[in-house]
């Protein structure tokens, strides 16, 4: 009887061992993994809770749509300007850094805007929240408020990215 049970057991053991877990990719692998390109963007204003959404993408100029970001392992980014520069010796790079909030949460850079489509570096970091990150699709946004007197305003600004 023990060597039946001992049997089960053992058998258990190696059948469960022979599964393949699969392993999702963390985020810093899907970040590095390839190149990222603006392919949307929204900008809502919100104010006295009625939002007004605004297709911002539509509005990028061409200099700005092949614009492409690169995350390096090492925190470093690059944001390649493309072969349509918006501004004249508009240098073909811009680097800078990139990091993950500890629970993985928010996306700190200081490199985003050129390749957004903005057309201009921050002075700083700035802090997007990851909304989705697969192995084809990049997602951010933030958000910030004022007040207009007494009236709170909200901006929003989503980003979608595509892998390259």
């Amino acid at each position: 009887m023990k060597a039946i049970v001992l049997f089960s057991m053992i058998t258990a053991c190696l059948a469960s061992s022979c599964k393949k877990a699969s392993v999702e990719p963390d985020k810093t692998q899907l970040l590095v993994a390839h190149g990222w390109r603006t392919t949307a963007h929204t900008n809502t204003v919100t104010q006295d809770d009625v939002p007004l959404v605004k297709n911002s993408y539509a509005q990028y100029d061409a200099c700005y749509r092949d614009n492409t970001m690169t995350f390096q392992n090492d925190n470093q980014a690059m944001c390649n300007t493309g072969s349509m520069h918006c501004i004249p010796g508009e240098p073909a790079t811009f680097n800078g850094h990139w990091y993950l909030t500890k629970d993985e949460s928010k996306l700190i850079s200081d490199s985003l805007f050129p390749m957004m489509g903005v057309g201009y570096l921050s002075t700083g970091l700035e802090e997007f929240e990851l909304v989705e990150l697969t192995t084809t699709a990049l997602k951010l946004k933030k958000s910030r408020f004022y007040y207009q007197g007494t009236i709170k305003v909200t901006i929003t600004d989503e980003y979608t990215l595509s892998a390259l």
